[in-house]
């Protein structure tokens, strides 16, 4: 793995010979998606380190219509809730999508298979937890 280039507009794409995880697989190798995602969380990389996670959900916000002070109550309550928790909750750079569709299984002759988390698009410095709760999300579908 290699850093290859920062850009604030493009991509910088690499061909990896692979197929993309079945559901049986994605949750059978959670403890390798772990690892995974553990080594991401150790990353040093030069960005803003303040969690993505309020400039997000006040995006989706932007998109509500209906009930829009309901929701903007709510996200305040949220968000205050996480600031009294943050320095328990940690923060580090995560991935910020980990679902089936983001994760590759490479054949190799001599180790068998191993598991590529892919597409950075969302990527950056956030909460810890958040990978860990996308992931659980994404089992319930």
């Amino acid at each position: 793995e290699q850093w290859y280039q920062r850009r604030v507009r493009g991509r910088f794409e690499e061909f990896l010979p692979s197929s993309v995880i079945s559901r049986q697989d994605f949750r059978a190798r959670y403890q390798e998606l772990i690892q995974i995602v553990v080594q991401v969380h150790a990353l040093d990389m030069p960005l803003n380190k303040t969690p993505c996670l309020e400039s997000q959900m006040r995006g989706y916000l932007e998109g509500v219509r209906e009930n829009r002070a309901v929701w903007e109550e709510e996200l305040d309550w949220f968000l205050d809730t996480l600031r009294v928790l943050e320095r328990d909750l940690g923060k580090s750079f995560c991935h910020n999508d980990v679902n089936m569709n983001n994760v590759l299984i490479t054949k190799s002759s001599s180790s068998g298979s191993s598991l590529i988390l892919i597409d950075y698009e969302y990527s950056g410095y956030n909460y810890s937890l958040f990978d860990v709760a996308n992931y659980c999300c994404e089992m319930q579908y």
